[in-house]
Protein backbone atom coordinates (compact mmCIF):
# COMPACT_ATOMS: atom_id res chain seq x y z
CA UNK A 1 0.00 0.00 0.00
CA UNK A 2 1.32 3.42 -0.94
CA UNK A 3 1.83 5.88 1.88
CA UNK A 4 -0.37 8.99 1.78
CA UNK A 5 1.65 12.19 1.31
CA UNK A 6 1.58 14.62 4.20
CA UNK A 7 -1.37 17.04 4.05
CA UNK A 8 -3.53 14.77 1.85
CA UNK A 9 -6.75 12.94 2.73
CA UNK A 10 -7.40 9.31 1.73
CA UNK A 11 -9.77 8.98 -1.22
CA UNK A 12 -9.42 12.57 -2.43
CA UNK A 13 -7.26 14.14 -5.10
CA UNK A 14 -4.04 15.59 -3.88
CA UNK A 15 -1.78 18.03 -5.68
CA UNK A 16 1.14 15.98 -4.40
CA UNK A 17 0.64 12.89 -6.52
CA UNK A 18 -2.74 11.92 -7.99
CA UNK A 19 -5.62 9.94 -6.47
CA UNK A 20 -5.08 8.46 -3.02
CA UNK A 21 -6.38 4.98 -2.08
CA UNK A 22 -9.94 4.86 -0.66
CA UNK A 23 -10.90 3.33 2.64
CA UNK A 24 -13.75 0.83 2.70
CA UNK A 25 -17.05 2.67 3.07
CA UNK A 26 -20.59 1.31 3.33
CA UNK A 27 -22.45 1.53 0.03
CA UNK A 28 -25.86 3.23 0.12
CA UNK A 29 -28.61 1.73 -1.95
CA UNK A 30 -30.12 4.14 -4.45
CA UNK A 31 -33.63 2.81 -3.75
CA UNK A 32 -33.63 3.88 -0.09
CA UNK A 33 -35.34 7.23 0.44
CA UNK A 34 -33.34 9.71 2.46
CA UNK A 35 -34.77 12.34 4.75
CA UNK A 36 -36.29 15.40 3.09
CA UNK A 37 -36.46 19.00 4.33
CA UNK A 38 -39.92 20.21 5.33
CA UNK A 39 -39.98 23.23 2.99
CA UNK A 40 -38.92 21.08 0.03
CA UNK A 41 -41.58 18.48 0.90
CA UNK A 42 -44.35 21.10 1.00
CA UNK A 43 -43.33 22.45 -2.41
CA UNK A 44 -42.62 19.08 -4.05
CA UNK A 45 -45.98 17.58 -3.05
CA UNK A 46 -47.78 20.77 -4.14
CA UNK A 47 -49.18 21.64 -0.73
CA UNK A 48 -47.67 25.12 -1.00
CA UNK A 49 -46.89 26.54 -4.44
CA UNK A 50 -43.36 27.90 -3.91
CA UNK A 51 -40.53 26.85 -1.62
CA UNK A 52 -40.10 30.41 -0.35
CA UNK A 53 -43.78 30.42 0.62
CA UNK A 54 -43.29 27.10 2.41
CA UNK A 55 -40.26 28.55 4.19
CA UNK A 56 -42.26 31.60 5.33
CA UNK A 57 -45.18 29.43 6.50
CA UNK A 58 -42.80 27.35 8.63
CA UNK A 59 -41.10 30.44 10.07
CA UNK A 60 -44.54 31.92 10.85
CA UNK A 61 -45.55 28.88 12.91
CA UNK A 62 -48.29 27.68 10.54
CA UNK A 63 -46.73 24.24 9.99
CA UNK A 64 -46.31 21.46 12.53
CA UNK A 65 -44.83 17.97 12.31
CA UNK A 66 -46.11 15.26 14.65
CA UNK A 67 -47.77 17.87 16.85
CA UNK A 68 -44.75 20.19 17.23
CA UNK A 69 -44.18 23.50 15.43
CA UNK A 70 -41.44 22.87 12.87
CA UNK A 71 -38.73 24.93 11.19
CA UNK A 72 -38.16 24.77 7.41
CA UNK A 73 -35.05 22.60 7.81
CA UNK A 74 -36.83 19.85 9.78
CA UNK A 75 -35.98 16.47 8.28
CA UNK A 76 -39.09 14.43 7.45
CA UNK A 77 -39.33 10.66 7.43
CA UNK A 78 -41.97 8.14 6.45
CA UNK A 79 -45.03 7.96 8.75
CA UNK A 80 -44.67 11.59 9.87
CA UNK A 81 -47.82 13.74 10.03
CA UNK A 82 -47.54 17.30 8.70
CA UNK A 83 -50.29 19.82 9.54
CA UNK A 84 -50.50 23.09 7.61
CA UNK A 85 -52.82 25.75 9.02
CA UNK A 86 -54.15 28.03 6.28
CA UNK A 87 -55.89 30.45 8.68
CA UNK A 88 -56.92 33.08 6.16
CA UNK A 89 -58.41 30.46 3.84
CA UNK A 90 -60.20 28.82 6.77
CA UNK A 91 -58.83 25.31 6.32
CA UNK A 92 -56.32 22.93 7.84
CA UNK A 93 -54.46 20.40 5.69
CA UNK A 94 -53.19 17.18 7.28
CA UNK A 95 -50.66 15.10 5.37
CA UNK A 96 -49.57 11.59 6.39
CA UNK A 97 -46.34 10.58 4.62
CA UNK A 98 -46.49 7.02 3.33
CA UNK A 99 -43.35 7.12 1.20
CA UNK A 100 -40.78 9.85 0.47
CA UNK A 101 -39.70 10.42 -3.11
CA UNK A 102 -36.03 9.89 -3.92
CA UNK A 103 -35.95 12.50 -6.70
CA UNK A 104 -38.06 15.34 -8.04
CA UNK A 105 -40.86 13.12 -9.36
CA UNK A 106 -43.64 12.36 -6.88
CA UNK A 107 -46.75 10.22 -6.90
CA UNK A 108 -50.11 11.09 -5.30
CA UNK A 109 -50.04 7.63 -3.69
CA UNK A 110 -46.98 8.61 -1.62
CA UNK A 111 -49.04 10.76 0.77
CA UNK A 112 -52.49 10.77 2.32
CA UNK A 113 -53.95 14.30 2.33
CA UNK A 114 -56.96 15.33 4.42
CA UNK A 115 -58.43 18.84 4.41
CA UNK A 116 -60.60 20.10 7.24
CA UNK A 117 -62.55 23.29 7.76
CA UNK A 118 -60.90 25.39 10.42
CA UNK A 119 -63.07 26.63 13.25
CA UNK A 120 -63.13 30.44 13.35
CA UNK A 121 -62.77 30.55 17.15
CA UNK A 122 -59.49 28.57 17.14
CA UNK A 123 -56.26 30.51 16.60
Amino acid sequence: MTPIPRGCVAGERCNKGGLMPREKRPVRSRNVARDMRLDKFLKLYRIIKRRTGAHEACEGGYVSVNGHTAKPGKELRENDEVIVDFREAGKITRVRIKKLATGNVVSPDDVEITEEVARPDVK
